[in-house]
């Protein structure tokens, strides 16, 4: 994520979705305190600065008797936070803990307590929206190129699936996404269990690097698209490729 032009740096316990609404665990501690940024221009943290809060991270989950949230560290304001997720016995001790511990980093500290029982402090601040999930999905698709010897920067055929519930409004988005270069692959009608109308499976594609950002905009475009239509963007997929010699 970005905010105001330098970025975001999140990590989420998505389990922790499941266990909401809740009444054991609904008292939100959120933990706040500088951070220092390496390269304010461009929101860079050195490795020391990161190893110093993963140690303190270690240290707030082995004290504290609650489920971890997540943290984030936002550059353009220089503050990290750590958010967990306590019973109300233990919530207000959680306060001691940070305060002890913040007094031993040497920085600001703020603390906030708030009784959270659905987790609308973690769905605010931490739970990717379905087009960050996607996002996430292309870096880990990225990842597993790069295991076999594919940076992404050689331009391959990038296949997308949408799925829509009604032909003419398939046949509308497909007129829009070729005005924008992509190209029909497939389709195929699929029966589903609860339906008793098809579902129309689509496959578009774009020949283009595997450039996580590029192919990120493209994600971005379908889903908005097809949602205009009546549709879902589901997933994409492509190939591995060498360098010629």
């Amino acid at each position: 994520e970005y905010f105001e032009g330098l970025p975001v740096y999140l990590s989420c316990n998505m389990a922790l979705a499941k266990h909401f609404p809740t009444t054991k665990n609904s008292y939100c501690v959120k933990i706040q305190m500088d951070v220092y940024i390496q390269d304010r221009e461009s929101g860079i943290i050195s490795d020391s600065e990161i190893s110093h809060l993963n140690m303190l991270e270690n240290t707030i989950s082995e004290r504290i008797d609650g489920l971890y949230a997540g943290r984030g560290i936002v550059c353009a304001k220089e503050y990290v936070f750590f958010m967990y997720y306590v019973n109300q016995k233990n919530a207000f001790r959680s306060r001691d803990i940070f305060n002890a511990l913040s007094d031993s980093a040497f920085r600001p500290t703020q603390t906030d307590i708030i009784n959270d029982p659905n987790g609308n402090e973690y769905a605010k601040f931490l739970l990717p929206d379905k087009y960050q999930l996607k996002m996430i999905d292309t870096n880990d698709i990225l990842r597993k190129l790069s295991r076999y010897g594919d940076d992404g920067t050689r331009a391959r055929d990038i296949k997308y699936k949408l799925l829509f519930e009604n032909k003419d409004s398939m046949v509308e988005f497909s007129s829009q996404a070729f005005k924008n270069g992509f190209e029909y692959y497939d389709m195929v009608q699929e029966k589903t269990k609860d339906k008793v109308l098809p579902i129309y499976k689509l496959i578009v594609n774009k020949q283009m690097p595997f450039n996580p950002e590029k192919v990120n905009e493209q994600i971005k475009y379908l889903m908005k698209l097809a949602e205009e239509h009546g549709g879902e963007y589901v997933s994409l997929e492509t190939n591995i490729t060498h360098e010629e010699y």
